[in-house]
């Protein structure tokens, strides 16, 4: 096994290195490259067919794809390079394997998903999650054609293991320098989706399907990365926790592995709201997950009690010293909640604002110097982290 492990191990980091993408210029006006990421993303489109067959509106029908970007798009525009977990399946399979098997289906149409994600400047994408797989291998594979023939890239998932554990790879001149950027994205375990019998969503050596948290493997990848790539920038990007709930235990533990491996951040997702922010060193993030970004449905946030409180994470490179890149992360919050903003997530209130800074500062639980480095500024411009 362990030999096994060796090998794969060694192809993927040759991939890594064969296939690294040319440099992009950072923009010459700005003194800054801008990286967007962003949670959870779906269109929803089974949830509105439910809706309109109980006799409700279908937003998709009567608004259109753009309708849910109405707030998020001014967001997105302030980045130089844009990243989210797509978690759905952009397929036409009209039968999913795990009918009766599993509650909940994701699937998007085959012309309006890709084109909407290009409209918006989406530049990659994470498959790493628990729907990518949801119709199968073959909706699985249908919808990375789809994305590459999109010009989108797609990370986390892969027609076996060594691909789906190939991170994203992009590199930029800034100020005289290549930055690499690597994001690895996950799923964590989960034993049903690993059960040949019940979901069977992880890839293995000859099977398609999404990267699976394997501690060994994921830490080892990341110190690679960071002892043969001195200008390596790696953003781990986990689909994780329970459902709108705050972190876990298993969470914390797994973050705080990661970083020591050498990642720079964390930015988790998957539980459909915020969860808690944790300062690793004295330059590092944790962000234990951001929530949603346009996820069309109804949404349990009134049934489950937590706010609606999502945000997108802007990583804004600042330098490089003493061998790390240095960077800023805003977090721009958003009210996310769709019973209550008919499908179209909105800027905080200021007094939501005050709410929300308040439960990330409970939860969080900084301690008094890691607080100076955190400035909740306005609902509009959000978080800044240094």
């Amino acid at each position: 096994m362990q030999r096994l492990f060796n090998g794969v191990l060694a192809l993927l980091l040759f991939a890594c290195s064969a296939t690294s993408s040319l440099p992009t210029e950072a923009p010459a006006a700005s003194r800054q490259l801008s990286l967007l990421f962003a949670g959870d993303t779906g269109f929803g489109e089974e949830y509105q067919r439910q809706i309109e067959a109980r006799g409700g509106t279908n937003i998709l029908k009567a608004y259109g794809y753009e309708h849910a970007f109405g707030y998020v798009q001014n967001i997105l525009k302030r980045a130089d390079f844009r990243v989210l977990n797509l978690e759905t399946c952009i397929t036409d399979e009209q039968e999913s394997p795990l009918a009766g098997k599993k509650d909940y289906l994701h699937k998007a149409d085959v012309a309006h998903a890709p084109r909407i994600l290009r409209k918006y400047g989406i530049d990659a994408v994470s498959l790493a999650n628990n729907h990518s797989k949801d119709f199968g291998t073959r909706g699985l594979q249908q919808c990375m054609q789809l994305l590459s023939e999109a010009g989108i890239e797609h990370f986390g998932a892969g027609n076996e293991t060594t691909a789906a554990m190939k991170p994203l790879r992009r590199s930029f001149l800034f100020r005289g320098r290549q930055l690499n950027l690597y994001v690895i994205g996950w799923m964590e375990y989960r034993w049903e989706y690993a059960a040949k019998w019940k979901y069977d969503f992880y890839a293995g050596p000859n099977s398609p399907g999404v990267n699976a948290w394997e501690q060994q493997r994921i830490l080892q990848q990341i110190r690679h990365i960071r002892a043969t790539d001195s200008l390596a920038f790696i953003v781990a990007f986990p689909h994780w926790g329970y459902n709108y709930s705050w972190k876990n235990h298993s969470q914390t533990r797994i973050a705080r592995e990661v970083m020591a491996a050498g990642a720079d951040l964390l930015l988790g997702h998957g539980a459909h709201l915020m969860q808690e922010i944790e300062a690793f060193d004295e330059h590092r993030w944790i962000c234990y997950g951001m929530g949603n970004l346009v996820f069309n449905s109804p949404g349990r946030y009134q049934k489950s009690g937590m706010k609606p409180y999502s945000f997108a994470a802007l990583v804004k490179i600042r330098g490089y010293h003493q061998g790390r890149w240095q960077y800023q992360l805003q977090l721009f919050p958003f009210f996310c909640d769709n019973k209550l903003t008919n499908y179209r997530s909105r800027p905080l209130s200021g007094t939501e604002f005050e709410e929300m800074q308040a439960l990330l500062l409970e939860r969080s639980q900084l301690k008094p110097q890691e607080l100076l480095r955190v400035k909740f500024i306005s609902p509009r411009k959000g978080i800044i982290l240094n």
